[in-house]
């Protein structure tokens, strides 16, 4: 039932969402995955901090999106 409860949220803001937001959120959440699948984790350092670089660039909220890893600097929290 939650589940149910969670896709039906999903879908509702899926809907009120422009386009581009949700395809920007799409793409850092995929970009996540594979870092979290990777077996060596310095592997694309470098092309990572690049990606993020360029999302930040691109998009306000992205830090909204950032499940991984969420720096003292942006959460506040020690």
């Amino acid at each position: 039932m939650v589940s149910l409860a969670c896709a039906v949220v999903a879908y509702l803001r899926f809907v009120f969402l422009p386009r581009h937001k949700l395809a920007l959120e799409a793409v850092a959440l995929r970009q996540q995955l594979v870092v979290l699948k990777r077996r060596n984790l310095n592997q694309d350092l470098v092309l990572d901090m690049l990606f993020w670089v360029a999302i930040r660039r691109l998009w306000s909220d992205w830090k909204k999106c950032l499940w991984l890893a969420a720096p003292v600097a942006l959460t506040g929290k020690r």
